[in-house]
């Protein structure tokens, strides 16, 4: 057993060590912009101490060589990074800028996708989109409002009936900051055929588990409620159709594709239970849906 729990330990701790960096900056780029080569290769280091990788001052004591550059063409800059080892090249991406206030963006981005032998397009979050990007018609400007719709299965509970629904959903999102966001919503689940239904008007907090371009979220909402049982309406009988309106609590989970760009699409899980009751007690509904933002 020791021997287990000691080679877990070796193993935990070699995969923990960080990788050896040498910063090599190409002859072109020095000799062309010699202060901006330097700015550039103190960004790149700053990063790779960010991502707690070590330098060495010497090629021949690095596991890895990084080789930034940077060349200007006509009236934008385009930033490469390259990445080296025992001579053969391992990782090479770039980006265009068009303006030098981008360049510790793409250093951050460039140096993350070189550690982790990824494209630097995967490397895009909600605050390092470059202007250059924000050029595509596909990229926003500022990811903080969007409005949203939404449609898919539902079906609820205590509501006299066991059929299932149709849910929509409506509503507007204001980014506070990259993974807070203020969510007003107008809901409803139409149970198919009865006459049982639920509409919720909510207002909430939405919290995005990462800045990514992809991000998993959760979200909670007070709401007001309004909903209508599938009792028949037989006074013969003594029966009346029951409805009842007052305070709900919405929750749910969510996944968001594309939150870097003007429209993206989503998946979501939500359940809305009412505080008030009807004929067997407090209504709620469940709704899977496909969600469209802009």
């Amino acid at each position: 057993m020791k021997i287990i729990l000691m080679s877990i330990f070796i193993l935990a701790t070699s995969l923990a060590q960080a990788d050896n960096y040498y910063v090599s900056l190409s002859e072109t780029t020095l000799r062309n912009n010699p202060e901006l080569a330097e700015t550039l290769r103190g960004l790149v280091e700053s990063e790779l101490l960010r991502f707690r990788q070590d330098i060495v001052s010497s090629p021949d004591q690095a596991e890895w060589v990084l080789a930034p550059s940077l060349l200007k063409l006509n009236e934008s800059y385009i930033i490469s990074l390259t990445k080296f080892k025992n001579g053969r090249n391992f990782f090479s991406d770039k980006l265009k800028a068009t303006t030098l206030d981008d360049l510790d963006v793409i250093t951050t981005r460039l140096v993350e996708a070189a550690i982790y032998n990824r494209s630097v397009e995967n490397t895009q979050r909600i605050g390092t989109v470059t202007e250059e990007e924000r050029k595509g018609l596909s990229i926003k400007q500022r990811a903080d409002k969007q409005f949203y719709l939404g449609f898919g299965p539902g079906a609820g509970a205590n509501l006299e009936t066991n059929n299932a629904g149709f849910s929509w959903l409506v509503g507007y999102l204001w980014g506070l900051d990259r993974q807070f966001s203020l969510r007003l919503n107008l809901e409803g689940v139409n149970i198919n055929d009865s006459g049982a239904d639920m509409t919720s008007l909510g207002i909430g907090a939405q919290y995005f588990f990462n800045d990514k371009k992809h991000s998993p979220y959760f979200f909670g909402a007070m709401a007001y409620a309004w909903a209508d049982s599938d009792r028949p309406n037989n006074e013969t009988l003594g029966l009346t159709a029951e409805s009842d309106n007052g305070w709900a609590i919405q929750t749910g989970l969510g996944y968001k594709f594309f939150r870097t760009s003007t429209v993206g699409i989503g998946v979501e899980l939500s359940y809305n239970q009412a505080l008030f009751n009807l004929v067997d007690g407090s209504p709620s509904t469940f709704a899977t849906r496909v969600i469209l933002f802009w």
